[in-house]
């Protein structure tokens, strides 16, 4: 049995609308075998905007789960959490 490990990093950061925005996404997956896979993401994103005095941070969690028991038959999972929210 193989287990594979992989996982990717961006970064970025640059102007936004009249602002600025830093953002950073890190996504490890795991495939423990031909028939489950895990994988996962953690998004960041730091926006500003001097002039108007404003500001926001934003984290965002995904999980994925997809488990296979043969070639027709499969299922998958998709949960996301978000820290930001509308009042």
């Amino acid at each position: 049995m193989v287990f594979t490990l992989g996982s990717s990093a961006v970064g970025a950061a640059g102007t936004f609308y009249d602002g600025w925005r830093v953002s950073m996404n890190l996504s490890p997956t795991w495939i423990a075998s031909r028939h489950f896979e895990l994988g996962g993401t953690y998004l960041y994103n730091r926006v500003r905007f001097p002039d108007r005095d404003q500001a926001f941070d934003g984290h965002l969690f995904r999980v994925r789960i997809g488990a296979a028991l043969n070639t027709k038959v499969s299922a998958n999972s998709f949960l996301q959490y978000n820290t930001s929210s509308h009042a």
